[in-house]
């Protein structure tokens, strides 16, 4: 069971680019957000967490970057075997429209004692818990490459 885990504000989550398939409706334009619904499913997720004993984070959504909200995407959190210490293994984004969240992201783990580590080649992509989790009780990671995460990482 997890402790804690982050959440992004959906106060500017939209659709208004496409990156993916699931993100356009049947005639190829964005999809529309009925952001009501958005904030009432995000806070009942949120609600779930709190009611489970799960402390929930919360960064602030940011302008501009409308998909911030998946932050499962936006690196991959660890404990360093060797040191003990909580680190983070932030993302590349391989679509631009989505790499100005990481350094928010980041921020909040250096400022929350994480030691915040980065791909030894910029030119990799990965995105984090979108593509690699840990096994929760074990020290195996699974994960995943295709069109977001390079098989290098």
């Amino acid at each position: 069971m997890y402790k804690a885990v982050m959440m992004v504000t959906p106060s500017h989550f939209n659709v208004e680019y496409i990156i993916n398939p699931y993100m356009k409706d049947t005639a190829g334009r964005p999809n529309k957000v009925n952001r009501t619904a958005a904030q009432k499913q995000w806070e009942g997720v949120k609600a779930k967490f709190e009611s489970l004993g799960v402390k929930v984070h919360v960064i602030e959504g940011q302008p501009g970057l409308p998909d911030m909200v998946f932050s499962a995407n936006h690196g991959f959190p660890f404990i360093n075997s060797k040191t003990g210490k909580p680190s983070i293994l932030m993302s590349q984004m391989k679509n631009p429209e989505r790499r100005g969240e990481i350094p928010f992201v980041e921020k909040w783990f250096a400022q929350n004692g994480y030691v915040v580590e980065h791909l030894s080649n910029p030119k990799w992509f990965f995105e984090g818990n979108g593509d690699a989790i840990m096994h929760p009780n074990q020290k195996i990671v699974f994960a995943g490459h295709g069109h977001r995460t390079d098989v290098a990482v």
